[in-house]
């Protein structure tokens, strides 16, 4: 869904700005006290806000060693991603919908997956005063942004643009033409999912097309390989 968002907001506003936004050690870096505090602005569940409290103060064993983190959550934890979507839901997501789309001069949007986000902008100017005014947005909340790799990128649909690419959520996003010659915004998997693609795509065809499985239909081994062979020609590296 984030990445359909991403492709569809960016084709409609012909390209634009895009705030690529890398934070720094997300999941061991936000603050508990805050934490416990969001949800009770939606709700009253002192059952659910106590869970949500003795599983941000567990123990994480690690070679042996037991520790007690006083922030953040454990990165991998089953919860973490669910705590990570209620925190940046209010450091991030309301404060750009209310009370900066407001004041931009032109289009823009918000595209989030946990921690991982990009915000595009029609408007050069829009772009750098959001740039300006997010680090100190985001330290209000015990969130630090990594300022060499956090910066307004020129994404506007070529030949305005100058061909710069960006990834989100394992794709490399860029412009290419289409097959009726229109501008359209293919992506590329990224290496670790490329590679994982791949392996599932010949695992399959070595286990239906060479164990021995008499009873697979020809029409069945084409549906698995139309399934398979997009995935795997994201890929491909842009012309």
């Amino acid at each position: 869904m984030a990445l359909s968002d991403l492709r569809g907001g960016l084709q409609k506003m012909g390209g634009g700005w895009v705030l690529d936004v890398d934070i720094k050690n997300f999941f061991g870096a936000f603050e508990h006290a805050k934490l416990r505090d969001i949800p009770r602005l939606r709700m009253n569940d002192g059952t659910l806000l106590r869970f949500i409290g003795k599983w941000l103060r567990a123990g994480v064993l690690e070679e042996g060693d037991m520790t007690y983190p006083t922030q953040g959550t454990p990165q991998g934890g089953v919860i973490s991603p669910l705590l990570a979507n209620i925190y940046l839901h209010e450091a991030l997501d309301k404060w750009f919908e209310f009370s900066v789309k407001p004041k931009l001069r032109g289009q823009a949007f918000l595209v989030r997956y946990a921690d991982d986000f990009a915000i595009a902008f029609a408007e050069e100017s829009d772009a750098r005063l959001v740039m300006g005014v997010l680090p100190r947005r985001l330290g209000h909340f015990g969130l630090e942004i990594h300022p060499e790799k956090t910066k307004p990128l020129d994404f506007r649909r070529p030949p305005g643009g100058d061909g710069r690419t960006f990834d989100l959520l394992g794709f490399t996003h860029y412009w290419a033409r289409s097959r009726i010659c229109k501008r359209a915004l293919p992506r590329q998997c990224g290496s670790a999912l490329f590679e994982l693609v791949v392996r599932a795509y010949f695992f399959l065809a070595g286990s239906f097309f060479f164990a021995g499985f008499a009873f697979l239909e020809r029409r069945v081994a084409r549906s698995l390989t139309a399934f398979f062979l997009p995935l795997v020609s994201t890929g491909s590296s842009p012309k």
